[in-house]
């Protein structure tokens, strides 16, 4: 059975349009699995580049011209993404960038719609995420930085930890704690935090996925930081509903469509590691375990294609984002084990006389450890999946829905 996707002569028509635009438009951005390659000079193309795709309308090319959107459809999203992908410059509109948008969509005042989401959708600002605090992880409902409001203002105190990269764009998303004697989810206000406000700190926090000193997340400190309540996404304490937005996204019900390519670097791998004069491909045990994780990770890609339809055409989705992020979680050890059975020492080292795939199968193995604690756990997903099913229940959580 062949699932490749394919598309009608217009839709390959359109990829010609977009591969002639970004021949002319594309930055020349470093494409390194060392993270210290990657410099100002290639985050400020990006920048440049992704206010170049804003303004054609296609950094959101399904969304609403009058917002800043392409008004496409889902298969011209999907040719674009892909062509973007072969260049290296997908991933533009961040999550933290994706909330502001979806939840003032939903959620804010027509003053705040008009102002804010062009700003996002054209690619004229980007966004961290501000969500996980030291004591609280995944919960995001007991966050403990506050938010109390002055007058026309939020005054903010407390800090967020894991946030972004190396570096640092104009905003940040954040959700606090603008009711300390509320109810829980309903003591929570989501405010759109400029990054250079008086009060702030950003300081590095180092971990095993980078290579100091670049590729670090940061830790973000508040002091008595004052932000405007035009930047509140929705009502006073209203930010448990921008939350089950931004989570719905994350917990993978955006869903994606690009291609493997680590899986694709591990095949190029084989091809070439050489065992008793012959490809290390050519060898019977090892093409039984290529062809166990080839389907693992075709089971993945099919997941991710599903929900990205849904998402991009507005699908009513259930349990399906949940489901793909619990596949990923679940299989994302017992992958980079694989690569380690199919190729051995060569997936864990850097040293230039052994290096393969320059470097990207040493950076999946050192940077896997996160992925099942980032965006909600193992568990976490599952509990979720179940609920949306109505499992033990009488009814059944619905999605977070955003236009």
């Amino acid at each position: 059975m062949d699932f490749a996707v394919t598309f009608a002569p217009e839709m390959e028509a359109f990829r010609e349009e977009v591969k002639s635009w970004l021949s002319v438009n594309a930055p020349k951005v470093t494409h390194s699995s060392d993270p210290r390659d990657y410099t100002q000079e290639n985050e400020d193309n990006r920048d440049a580049f992704r206010r170049a795709l804003g303004q054609k309308g296609w950094l959101y090319p399904v969304d609403a011209p009058k917002w800043g959107g392409g008004g496409l459809t889902v298969e011209h999203a999907v040719v674009l993404y892909q062509e973007l992908e072969k260049v290296h410059l997908s991933g533009l509109a961040g999550l933290g960038s994706r909330t502001a948008v979806y939840g003032m969509l939903a959620l804010g005042s027509d003053e705040q719609k008009n102002y804010w989401v062009p700003k996002f959708m054209k690619g004229e600002a980007d966004s961290w995420q501000l969500l996980t605090e030291p004591h609280g992880g995944s919960d995001l409902a007991s966050a403990k930085t506050t938010a109390i409001l002055d007058g026309d203002d939020y005054v903010v105190n407390g800090s967020k930890i894991f946030v972004g990269e190396d570096f640092i764009p104009e905003f940040g998303t954040a959700i606090v704690m603008s009711d300390p004697t509320g109810a829980r989810h309903q003591n929570l206000s989501y405010l759109v935090v400029p990054l250079k406000s008086p009060g702030i700190t950003i300081q590095p926090l180092h971990l095993l996925n980078g290579i100091y000193p670049s590729g670090h997340k940061n830790m973000v400190f508040f002091d008595d930081v004052r932000i405007p309540a035009f930047n509140r996404i929705g009502g006073h304490n209203q930010g448990w509903q921008v939350a089950s937005i931004n989570m719905e996204m994350e917990h993978g019900g955006s869903g994606n469509i690009g291609e493997d390519q680590n899986l694709t670097r591990v095949v190029d791998t084989l091809k070439q590691l050489q065992w008793d004069g012959k490809a290390l491909i050519e060898d019977p045990d090892t093409r039984e375990m290529l062809g166990e994780l080839l389907v693992e990770r075709e089971t993945q890609r099919l997941f991710g294609l599903r929900n990205y339809w849904m998402h991009q055409s507005r699908q009513r989705m259930e349990h399906e984002g949940p489901q793909l992020s619990y596949w990923n979680k679940n299989k994302a050890h017992s992958n980079v084990q694989s690569v380690h059975d199919l190729i051995g020492f060569y997936s864990l080292t850097r040293d230039p006389k052994y290096v393969v795939a320059d470097g990207w199968l040493e950076s999946f193995q050192r940077t896997v450890f996160p992925q099942i604690h980032a965006g909600g756990g193992l568990n976490i997903q599952a509990t979720i999946m179940a609920r949306r099913l109505g499992l033990g229940r009488n009814s059944k959580d619905e999605a977070a829905r955003f236009e």
